[in-house]
């Protein structure tokens, strides 16, 4: 991917940075390259210092919650020779557009506001020229409105104060790109937008939402809405270079960008902001996961855009993060989901380069010998599997719960039965669910609208599989072969003389997205994660092509007891497990005639699920 250059001119503001990438030119790479992680982020930002590309630069480094590294080098105020720290504060431009995305998807929970909304029904006399514009479009930047920055006119009204009105009434009235939906294309009105109608919706101004539901509940005690006349302490000072020559940056009033890019922070308080994210302090898994989901277009075709944050992939690892451009600044916010780092580069310079900065980092991070566990099959330790089981139910207590277990919801279920595997390539048992089909298909990007998947007990997270190949079969259907690609959890839980219980989803959609990070969105948890019988920790995703959706389905399979045996698991809600009885006049072991929910059948060490004894059981 690309990234985006800044042309060193003011009507370059809110410019967007798209997000890093980690592969490198060797031009770009330092010559013997510190082993420790300061010495290579001194020489780094000393580079871009000599190089008269920067004044001054903070970088904030953290893997998880632990900060590796927060540091300023240069000058945040070159006259006075106020040297830029860790908590130098930066105008951070176009990486405010997360916090309004946020702040909208706070409303979203509230139900003051839907993603689906038309935008005229929170500006009415919005002229929308017949089109319909969503609130997901301008979260996305598919309206196809124009962008107020891109106008001829912006650079020469920058300085002045202005009203909502005045602001709006610059772009209004121009016609749009595209319809909207068909094209992705970066647009600072549509956050301007966003910022009214949050005002709208709230009934409090953008500045004291974000201060009174975002900054003060986080702790972000140097992160601002920034206005010029406000006493900021720590404040850096803006510059550019023209001709070579180093000055201040023009004058620009902050009522302009407003909401697409008006906040001020440091790299600590950006550190924490990405922690909080994460950590869903500030929304729920659900919202973060359709924040950090790719958007998708009418034609079916993703982008590499979330909700306020551009969503990528470099040297297969997943990037998510934002880049900021506005009068004599630049920033960048970067997290790698895999690793859990965090990197943070501020400058005071419109020629300053902080998403180069970062890429050199990252390689630096991300070369090094502690590198983040493999992704495709992320397990806890034996240790760590002790420690997460202590004090859990056991597993008989839960057995007589009478209530319908969680598996997936009942409405949702097409069929459900137990599993033998007689085709498969090595003998395995367990539990198959199909799904009913929504009239229309149901949009990639709306994660939450997809069936949920339960947690059947209070339990731990032990592994976390997020794409990898089942076996390539021929499709008669499509009349080709079709190389099924899954998903999975495992979902560790006390089993009965506090045996260890292993319970697994493997969620089969029977397609390949040909993205192996395609499937994150659909799993709601980390691999540690404690969860409670009833939480969601997935969706099941159905694929847009109607015949492959309805082979789609979830495997589920059972191991445990003192001596590891394999368990063939009836563990669906007690509809099924009738429907089971009925159908297939089984009953459960010692001839019970009610099937334990989620025990299922014990199968001895030596026996095959494909013998004729096991089969009596099934």
């Amino acid at each position: 991917m690309q990234t985006t250059r800044f042309v060193p001119i003011v009507n370059t503001i809110l410019t967007n940075t798209v997000l890093i990438c980690l592969s490198l030119s060797t031009t770009e790479l330092w010559s013997a390259p510190p082993t420790d992680l300061a010495g290579a982020v001194r020489a780094i930002a000393n580079e871009a210092i000599e190089a008269n590309r920067a004044v001054g630069v903070s970088i904030g480094i953290a893997r998880g919650d632990e900060i590796l590294l927060a540091d300023g080098f240069g000058f945040a105020a070159l006259e006075s020779k106020v040297p830029a720290t860790a908590t130098t504060v930066y105008r951070i431009g176009s990486i405010t557009k997360q916090f309004t995305a946020a702040a909208i998807l706070q409303l979203a929970e509230q139900e003051k506001i839907a993603l689906d909304d038309r935008i005229t029904k929170y500006l009415p006399d919005y002229p929308t020229q017949e089109h319909a514009v969503t609130i997901r479009n301008l979260l996305q930047h598919t309206s196809g409105i124009q962008s107020f920055t891109d106008l001829p006119s912006y650079r020469l009204l920058m300085r002045n104060d202005v009203s909502h009105d005045e602001m709006i009434g610059r772009f209004k009235e121009l016609p749009f790109h595209f319809k909207p939906g068909e094209q992705f294309q970066y647009c600072n009105s549509g956050y301007y937008l966003l910022g009214v109608m949050l005002e709208t919706a709230a009934e409090k101004s953008y500045e004291q939402y974000l201060q009174e539901c975002v900054f003060t509940p986080l702790g972000l005690e140097q992160t601002y809405y920034d206005r010029v006349r406000r006493i900021i302490p720590g404040r850096a000072r803006g510059y550019r270079r023209v001709q070579g020559d180093l000055e201040h940056a023009p004058f620009l009033s902050m009522t302009q960008p407003f909401s697409a890019g008006a906040i001020a922070s440091t790299v600590k308080d950006l550190i924490k902001w990405q922690r909080a994210l994460v950590d869903y302090r500030v929304l729920s898994k659900e919202s973060y996961q359709t924040m950090t989901t790719r958007g998708v277009l009418d034609n079916g075709k993703a982008i590499a855009y979330g909700l306020g944050l551009f969503i990528g992939q470099s040297e297969g690892r997943r990037t998510i993060g934002h880049g900021g451009g506005i009068n004599g600044f630049r920033s960048h916010l970067a997290y790698y989901p895999e690793s859990d780092h965090t990197i943070v580069v501020l400058a005071n310079s419109e020629s300053a380069k902080p998403e180069g900065i970062s890429k050199r980092i990252a390689k630096h991070l991300l070369s090094a010998p502690a590198s983040p566990p493999p992704k495709r099959a992320v397990s806890i330790s034996g240790k760590q599997r002790a420690q997460a089981l202590a004090n859990l139910p056991d597993i008989v207590s839960f057995a007589t719960n009478k209530s319908n277990q969680f598996i997936v919801d009942l409405d949702v279920i097409r069929t459900g039965h137990p599993y033998r595997g007689e085709n498969a390539e090595r003998p395995h048992a367990g539990g198959h669910v199909y799904f009913k089909l929504p009239s229309e298909p149901i949009p990639v990007s709306q994660v939450e609208q997809f069936p949920a998947i339960y947690a059947v007990a209070d339990g731990v997270i032990s592994r976390v599989d997020f794409y990898f190949r089942l076996r390539e079969m021929f499709e008669p259907a499509l009349d080709r072969r079709v190389a099924n690609r899954r998903y999975g959890i495992g979902l560790t839980f006390a089993g009965a003389n506090g045996n260890a219980v292993d319970f697994h989803y493997s969620i089969e959609p029977f397609v390949d997205p040909g993205d192996d990070t395609f499937y994150e969105p659909f799993i709601l948890v980390k691999r540690g994660d404690r969860v409670k019988k009833g939480d969601v920790i997935a969706r099941m995703y159905l694929p847009e092509n109607q015949k492959l959706a309805q082979k789609s389905h979830i495997h589920f399979n059972l191991n445990g007891g003192k001596a590891r045996r394999f368990m063939a698991p009836v563990i669906f809600t007690d509809e099924i497990v009738s429907r089971f009885h009925s159908t297939w006049r089984r009953v459960g072991r010692n001839n019970d005639a009610h099937i334990p929910p989620c025990l299922g059948y014990e199968l001895a060490p030596h026996e095959n699920p494909f013998g004729t004894g096991a089969k009596q059981k099934l």
